[in-house]
């Protein structure tokens, strides 16, 4: 057993082999605030982060919109911190815009994954989203509401309702789309779960940022720790890894349910 808060860049696997990481499967984005090698900097504000898949779908900012980056926040680690702008909250923590990514998940199976934490239980506080506002074009993950978590597609949505904010708790967000099918939200490995039948797919989705609902409004009021990004829907294997991999990396694994396979230990190879 390896306990809660070793950061799982240092942990060592209890039953042997290699500690799994999304570089073991084919992603289609990765964004880890974790490697500083992968964020561009203006003194603390981010003005890129890249994609560790491979394709090359590199967030920027061109704007003055920054987010900012934070040394050794979450477990050790360092991450990326946005604000809100519903003129109640902090300002000048942005987005970043990942156009070419959000194109790539029309008329697809995708997964969502976050490792994060929010400030605040605001209304509409959304860590990703597109930029049009109509059915099935835009992409979103992230609260409707303090107690709503949901995926959707600006309709189409599928929510379960978690505890509401009290303090900030970084926590695993997984949204899924099953083309044709069903969509899936889970808080935590599934602590809290939703699966919808729902056959709709995206039919578009213009204008795909980390950090916003849409355009330039309703901006995520929290810190991304890391996102993994697929073009196909999972197995359960991969999707519980991916889920035990965040959680132990970032110092969630106690929030897992006790039925996950990784509760008590990470994913090896």
């Amino acid at each position: 057993f390896i306990s809660t808060g070793i950061s799982l860049l240092g942990a060592q696997p209890s039953g042997g082999g290699t500690l799994w990481t999304p570089a073991d499967i084919t992603t289609y984005g990765w964004y880890d605030a974790s490697d500083a090698s992968t964020i561009t900097l203006s003194g603390t504000d981010v003005t890129a982060w890249d994609d560790k898949s491979g394709n090359g779908y590199t967030a920027t900012q061109t704007g003055s919109d920054n987010p900012t980056y934070a040394t050794a926040l979450v477990n050790g680690l360092n991450s990326v911190e946005f604000g809100n702008d519903d003129g109640t909250s902090a300002r000048g923590y942005g987005f970043l815009d990942t156009a070419t990514l959000g194109l790539g998940l029309v008329a697809s199976s995708y997964a969502f994954f976050a490792s994060y934490a929010r400030y605040a239980g605001l209304t509409i506080n959304h860590l990703i989203g597109g930029g049009v506002g109509s059915t099935n074009k835009n992409l979103h993950c992230g609260y409707d509401n303090n107690t709503q978590l949901r995926i959707a597609q600006f309709g189409n949505d599928t929510s379960v309702l978690v505890p509401g904010y009290t303090t900030t708790q970084d926590a695993i967000v997984t949204g899924l789309n099953d083309s044709g099918i069903d969509k899936i939200i889970r808080d935590n490995g599934g602590l809290y779960e939703t699966i919808r039948a729902n056959s709709n797919d995206l039919s578009d989705n213009q204008g795909f940022a980390i950090g916003r609902f849409i355009n330039n409004s309703f901006l995520f009021k929290g810190r991304i720790n890391e996102m993994v990004f697929l073009n196909s829907f999972p197995s359960t294997s991969d999707r519980d890894k991916i889920e035990g991999y965040l959680a132990w990396k970032w110092g969630t694994e106690a929030s897992l349910p006790v039925t996950h396979p990784y509760k008590y230990t990470p994913p090896t190879t």
